[in-house]
């Protein structure tokens, strides 16, 4: 029984954040919203399921905002990416 509800639970989370991240990439698309210094993101990594992109913020702005440089907070390695890989969260772009 154990296995079958952490399958269920696991299914259920999967297809949460890729509604959830699909979701949240429309709404700064929309808004063009464009990361700066000090936010935090999911890293877009086509390599992986949307469940497991990475979190990072974002450290630095290059070519006149057009590229970053992103601290991973799980592993701490440094990237320089594009920001349209970037998918800022959602909570400082709100209006509660």
């Amino acid at each position: 029984m154990g296995s079958r509800i952490s399958g269920t639970v696991s299914d259920f989370w999967k297809s949460w954040s890729k509604a959830y991240l699909i979701e949240l990439a429309s709404f700064s698309r929309e808004r063009n919203i464009v990361p700066q210094i000090g936010d935090l993101a999911f890293l877009v990594d086509n390599q992986r399921e949307k469940s497991l992109w990475p979190i990072v913020q974002v450290s630095k702005l290059f070519k006149e905002g057009r590229e970053a440089e992103v601290l991973d907070l799980i592993t701490g390695k440094k990237f320089t990416r594009s920001v349209r890989s970037l998918i800022p969260f959602e909570g400082k772009y709100c209006e509660f």
